[in-house]
């Protein structure tokens, strides 16, 4: 078992004349062509990509080959695995083409990006396989077509997006007949012992011809005796066909239970049919428990067990979050009209007093089930695990459900509501879709390695830290009180990406001898640097009666990227700190936006000024701004910042006769009286303020207490 690591086709073919069972080839990024593979392993060999989807392929074809593995690789022109080839792993790959498997088993396909082309998965006579956490999409005709004698197989949790048949009979033609998963028989076998489960599957009713409609699953066309053990769960349809869910000949231990359908545009589709076609009379098929609009029971030899059925005229908004173009469409809104008992996902209220009755209820926990907490002390709370739709856990009353801590590890789609933790919150090992909102934390929200984190109206009262994200992407920090650290307010660090700060009220710093303090920091970590990131709309106050009042407002640090800084506003902030710089910024090379933020100089003087540093800013906009100094000491020739527009009011100016107040609420940064000029900052002629009349500047003054004011300390 060695790891050998390859660098382009001649050494990869050198590599595969001398491989052993058990080695992993790691391919550097690179065009290796087309593979094929005939060897068999008594342990598997795998090729990986170093540098993920960084190694690409036109093509790999397996024929008659054993215990193979590709992970993390690109191909261009599809996946074939044939002539009893056996033991075959794919995951993590892109696929552009067809993924085609005949006369093949133990094959194991997950968390790949397959695009299809007329078909996109095609399993001929296949046994013992897994098909697991992929999206499928984008296929003329079937997104996945399992027939003759495939058996032993599992299709769970994949997206299914989009078919896009044609329609060629005006032409004197044939249609596409377009499914997202079908099943026919062929050679006399017919598929069977096969799962479909949890699978959301969803048809742009924009794409293909408007008189053909995709079906959903489809099985029809057995051979003799019929489909036998087939299960469909817990699947989330939504497209235009009647045919949505198709039985035709099941005759023997066929169920459909707890599917939710939601119609596609113009009321087409969430039907489930039950087919009489060539003498089957569906048997051996059971439907219970679904939500749907329509049964067409054609057989009538089936058994009907209690379904939801909303039939054609039902209020869809008031009983589904959305259209079904995404799987949280399909939970219901609450209170929900759809009994607990029936669909895919059923949301559920489970009401807990103590830490015993909560621990309980997380490993009882399904999609989209809220955990109501009673109020009372739950200790530390661990959570590592992860759900496929969101579970909430809320407090019944705001923050009386009290926790010593929270660390969450690998997690997602998990939401915490209203609760209150005295000692930091933890997110690490690539948590993703988590949302805090409404709770109070004393101590740091520490996030790495993390995406789609929200953190909404909390007060987080810091230590030396309030909020670190490093290497954290999509995530935005909306309508918070952030306040009393002593080092940050807010670091965002590495290569975190599209982040949205926006209407947080920043408030007090305390500083140590070692360092001033900032509020907003954005700086490189691990070689990497933050680049999309948004400040809009925040409030940052720093108390000159606590600590060191030399603090700074937002400071984006020295990039690692020789490309500096890139795609970055800074909009529509109210800044009074007393340090050397309200805002500063070095390297600002693309797209870097610093534009209508109010920065009112502290109490002896200092603050009040912008700052660029660095040989290079040309990239750096700066227009609209109230300040006391502009500070641009780009070292390139042509390398600082364009500015214009802007109002310096310079050292020494009587702040008294510019603002309405000291920067001790966000209504002193009111003008005193018509001494900025009107129509100078970025908003319509004469309207004498500065803050834009759509900015979410505009609507903080509008509401001069909103709720999350109110916790600040008197």
């Amino acid at each position: 078992m060695a790891t050998i690591f390859v660098s382009g086709p001649a050494q990869l073919a050198a590599a595969l004349r001398t491989v052993q069972a058990g080695d992993v080839l790691v391919l550097e990024d690179g065009d290796y062509g087309i593979l094929s593979l005939t060897a068999d392993f008594d342990a598997p060999v795998t090729l990986t990509s170093r540098t993920p989807l960084g190694a690409s392929f036109g093509k790999i074809t397996l024929t008659g080959a054993t215990n193979w593995q590709f992970d993390g690789l690109t191909l261009t022109d599809g996946f074939s695995a044939i002539s009893r080839s056996a033991g075959i792993t794919v995951t993590n790959c892109t696929i552009d083409g067809t993924f085609y498997l005949k006369d093949v088993s133990r094959i194991v396909v997950e968390n790949n990006d397959i695009d299809g082309t007329l078909h996109a998965m095609i399993l001929n006579s296949v046994s013992d396989f897994q098909i697991r956490n992929n999206l499928i999409h984008h296929a003329q005709e079937d997104l996945l077509r399992m027939t003759g004698n495939s058996f032993d197989g599992l299709v769970e949790n994949n997206r299914f997006w989009d078919m896009h048949p044609e329609d060629y009979r005006p032409l004197g033609g044939d249609y596409n007949h377009a499914d997202a998963i079908q099943m026919f028989g062929a050679n006399g076998m017919t598929p069977h012992d096969i799962v479909i489960r949890g699978n959301h599957i969803w048809d742009d009713p924009a794409t293909g011809a408007p008189t053909v409609t995709p079906q959903g699953i489809f099985l029809s066309d057995p051979a003799a005796g019929g489909y036998r053990n087939i299960l469909i769960e817990e699947n989330l349809i939504n497209v235009r066909s009647a045919n949505s869910i198709y039985i035709n000949g099941g005759q023997e231990n066929v169920v459909i239970r707890h599917n939710t359908l939601i119609p596609a545009e113009g009321d087409g589709g969430a039907i489930i049919r039950l087919a009489s076609k060539a003498g089957y009379d569906n048997a051996g098929t059971t439907v219970t428990g679904n939500v749907f609009k329509l049964l067409m029971d054609e057989t009538r030899g089936s058994e009907i067990g209690e379904n939801f059925i909303y039939g054609r005229a039902a209020d869809l908004t008031a009983l589904f979050s959305g259209s079904g173009r995404l799987p949280e469409d399909f939970l219901p809104p609450r209170p929900s009209l759809i009994p607990a008992e029936f669909g895919a996902l059923t949301s559920r209220d489970i009401h807990v007093a103590d830490r015993a009755g909560l621990l309980a209820a997380l490993d009882d926990a399904r999609d989209g089930d809220r955990i109501v907490l009673a109020d009372g002390d739950y200790g530390r709370l661990e959570i590592s695990g992860r759900f496929d739709f969101q579970v909430t856990l809320v407090a019944e009353t705001a923050h009386g459900a009290r926790f010593t801590a929270v660390t969450l590890t690998r997690a997602s789609n998990l939401a915490l509501e209203d609760i209150a933790v005295t000692g930091g919150v933890t997110a690490t090992g690539g948590c993703h879709h988590i949302l805090l909102a409404g709770s109070r934390v004393d101590g740091t929200l520490q996030i790495r390695d993390a995406s789609h984190i929200t953190l909404e109206g909390n007060d987080i009262d810091g230590r030396t830290h309030a909020i670190v994200m490093s290497s954290v992407s999509d995530f935005v920090i909306r309508d918070n009180v952030i306040r009393d650290a002593d080092v940050s307010l807010t670091r965002i660090a590495g290569d975190s990406a599209r982040g949205l700060i926006e209407g947080n009220v920043y408030h007090d710093l305390h500083g140590t001898a070692l360092a001033q303090g900032v509020m907003v920091q954005v700086l490189a970590a691990g070689g990497a640097t933050p680049q999309d990131i948004t400040i809009r709309g925040n409030y940052l106050f720093d108390d000159p009666a606590t600590g060191r009042p030399i603090s700074q407002g937002i400071v984006f640090g020295r990039p690692a990227d020789p490309e500096g800084y890139a795609n970055i506003l800074i909009a529509d902030n109210l800044i009074r700190v007393g340090g050397t710089s309200a805002i500063a910024l070095s390297e600002g090379r693309s797209n870097v936006v610093i534009r209508d933020n109010t920065l009112m100089a502290g109490p002896e003087g200092g603050g009040g000024t912008l700052r660029l540093g660095g040989q290079d800013n040309s990239g750096t906009r700066v227009e609209g701004n109230v300040m006391k100094r502009l500070d641009d000491r780009s070292r390139l020739e042509g390398g600082a910042a364009e500015a214009e527009g802007n109002h310096i009011y310079g050292r020494g100016a009587d702040l008294s006769a510019l603002f309405a107040g000291d920067g001790s609420h966000w209504s002193d940064f009111r003008p005193a009286a018509e001494t900025i000029a009107a129509g100078s900052f970025g908003v319509p002629e004469g309207t004498g303020d500065f803050f834009g009349p759509d900015s979410a500047v505009a609507a903080m003054l509008a509401e001069p207490s909103p709720a999350y004011y109110a916790l600040l300390p008197a």
